[in-house]
């Protein structure tokens, strides 16, 4: 085929790549730059058919070993060298808490399978891809998923039919198309993480490209300029003007994708125009790196906002992806592409297959371990905290992993949640490690989920708070109160005063109706609302980047009527004294504006968007004290 066909195909590619980079820029006009991703698909079908006919040809049949070696020398080595640098500069410059979650992701993307695990652990592509540096490596999966089946059907069809080959597999990839697409809109109106992520649903999109090679080698087709122009900019229009937003509407638009840019490829055509737009230099050499630059760009694009934010990350993301693209390209990709490996094939498989197996034998075996019983995983992570910038220099983890919360030193997500087994009860039948004991005056008997969880800092380290006690539950206020267990409790203490976290006025009301089911010398210390971050601020982000975050309360009020609330609350509490309210709501933010990250004085008040941490949580022990004092004989 002419040179210049093959210029084209580099030059959508460069297309391809450049709107999916512009997309994790999470620029608003590339909102539906992931499509990329589908054209991307199209192309490869297109180009693997391309080279396997290409070698039936001179060998009169599909070479399937061959085939498997040059995918893994053109695949593997570049993505192993980008996965384990990306995975050394997270261990040094990443947050550790999610490093378990990072490993994951890089060891099942070497594996192949890293869309699977995706889908196993529900995580929504447009969620999870902006905040993991790997999360683009779900396609990588798939693609390979693809490979690995393609060729052996290429060699049935070509082994049994005897007449008319391209035309007949043409035919049957046409079938197959039609099949899958039904059952791609069929399953995403009931499962659309499956759709997004499991193989069978893609495979579509590069059977697109693979039946418009060989239709494009039987028949002979007048390629015309103008249907070709007119499919570009129709793909153009799809990508960048508004369309409905319902998953549905998706996979309509993903179909429109995929066809559109398939006829572009078919018709294309060389002209002036054409050789400008789509076979310039710029175009092709970006193509040829395209591979490269698809992994880099999101673990660049993650890094950069992660320390810099948007406006640094958007004006050099780009060129530092593109340096180190040409760098892995050149000194990676085609050293290893073209390279003609001598080895002793056996000893080479023999080998692989011990290190391989014995390699995932000692992860399943250190991963599976929990990290306070395994002494490897405490030394790896003790090991991480001491290389690891943000340990050495914010004491990140600790100021804030919401699983450090601690009662005598006991981790409450460790041994007071609902599905903890590693707790001793004590002669009051409560778990040792969820109680701090001192007598049994009053026992200040809280649960509920992280809502709950987040005061539980401010409980313990209350001056007048002698006894506390807490159990994490996920279930709603409806579903979460102890009644029985707690009156019970009246036969060891003096006094109980159950705590709850309440942030909505129904859940109150829930309380109000059933407040006779607690016997009459049970108090009710109810904790009100925080407020919420505005969605556009990441308070662990400012902290990374040590600047100040603030936020508007205004619309967190209205939006969440908290107004009624309170109204609510003050009707109660005002007739009934076995109800008490505490509301960290003024204290956290006196005014209208709040800090999330307060780089003056140092003080991260959020974890995330409605978590406060440790920290904030002892900022509110003078008030809270004053208040207990007030309110509690």
């Amino acid at each position: 085929m002419k040179t210049s066909y093959k210029n084209y195909i580099q030059s959508l590619r460069a297309f391809s790549v450049l709107i999916v980079f512009f997309y994790h820029l999470n620029l608003d006009i590339f909102s539906k730059g992931y499509l990329g991703v589908d054209i991307f698909f199209v192309i490869s079908g297109y180009v693997i058919s391309q080279r396997i006919y290409k070698d039936y040809l001179v060998n009169n049949k599909i070479l399937i070993k061959d085939f498997f070696i040059r995918r893994l020398k053109r695949i593997f080595p570049v993505l192993i060298f980008v996965i384990l640098t990306t995975l050394i500069i997270y261990i040094i410059f990443g947050p550790v808490d999610f490093l378990k979650k990072n490993f994951d992701t890089s060891f099942f993307s070497i594996l192949g399978v890293s869309n699977i695990y995706f889908l196993l652990h529900k995580k929504d592509y447009f969620d999870t891809v902006f905040d993991d540096p790997l999360g683009h490596t779900w396609s990588l999966g798939v693609e390979e998923q693809f490979y690995i089946i393609y060729p052996l059907l290429l060699y049935l069809f070509f082994t049994n039919i005897k007449f008319e080959k391209e035309k007949k597999v043409s035919f049957i990839f046409l079938i197959v198309i039609i099949t899958l697409i039904i059952v791609t809109f069929y399953f995403s109106k009931i499962n659309p993480l499956l759709v997004f992520y499991f193989p069978i649903f893609r495979f579509w999109e590069f059977l697109a490209g693979c039946i418009l090679f060989f239709i494009s080698v039987k028949f002979n087709v007048n390629r015309n300029n103008l249907i070709s122009s007119f499919c570009f900019i129709i793909v153009l229009v799809i990508l960048f003007f508004d369309l409905p937003e319902t998953y549905i509407s998706y996979v309509l638009i993903n179909l429109l994708v995929v066809i559109f840019s398939s006829l572009f490829i078919f018709f294309y055509n060389e002209n002036i125009f054409n050789k400008i737009a789509f076979e310039n230099k710029i175009a092709i050499f970006i193509g040829n790196i395209s591979y490269s630059l698809y992994l880099w760009h999101l673990p660049v694009i993650y890094f950069i906002d992660l320390y810099y934010g948007n406006y640094i990350k958007n004006l050099i993301s780009l060129p530092i992806s593109i340096l180190l693209s040409i760098f892995t390209y050149h000194f990676i990709e085609k050293k290893f592409r073209y390279y003609n490996f001598k080895i002793n094939t056996k000893l080479f498989y023999k080998v692989t297959i011990f290190l391989v197996f014995s390699t995932l034998f000692f992860i399943f075996y250190v991963v599976s371990q929990k990290s306070y019983n395994s002494h490897t995983k405490l030394l790896i992570k003790n090991s991480v905290e001491k290389i690891n910038y943000l340990e050495q220099k914010l004491n990140y983890s600790e100021r804030t992993n919401f699983y450090k919360i601690k009662i005598n030193d006991h981790e409450i997500y460790r041994f007071c949640t609902q599905n903890s087994k590693e707790y001793k009860l004590n002669r009051f039948n409560l778990r040792s490690e969820c109680m701090k004991n001192n007598n049994q005056k009053i026992l200040f008997y809280s649960e509920g989920n992280s809502q709950m969880a987040q005061f539980v800092p401010l409980l313990y380290n209350s001056n007048f708070i002698e006894n506390i006690y807490y159990e994490h539950k996920k279930e709603p206020i409806n579903k979460i109160i102890s009644f029985q267990k707690i009156n019970k409790l009246l036969m060891n203490f003096k006094k109980i005063v159950y705590v709850i976290n309440i942030n909505d006025i129904e859940e109150f009301k829930y309380l109000k109706k059933n407040l006779d089911k607690f016997k009459d010398s049970i108090n009710i210390l109810v904790i009100g609302p925080i407020p919420y971050i505005n969605k556009d601020i990441d308070p662990l982000k400012c902290f990374i980047r040590q600047v100040s975050c603030t936020f508007n309360t205004q619309y967190d009020i209205e939006i969440r009527k908290l107004n009624d609330f309170y109204e609510e609350v003050n009707k109660l509490t005002a007739i009934s004294k076995k109800i008490i309210f505490y509301n960290p709501y003024k204290v956290i933010c006196p005014e209208k504006i709040c800090y999330a990250y307060n780089h003056q004085k140092k003080i991260l008040i959020y974890r995330d968007k409605n978590h406060i941490t440790q920290e904030a949580s002892k900022l509110l022990g003078n008030d809270f004290n004053i208040f207990l004092k007030n309110n509690l004989n």
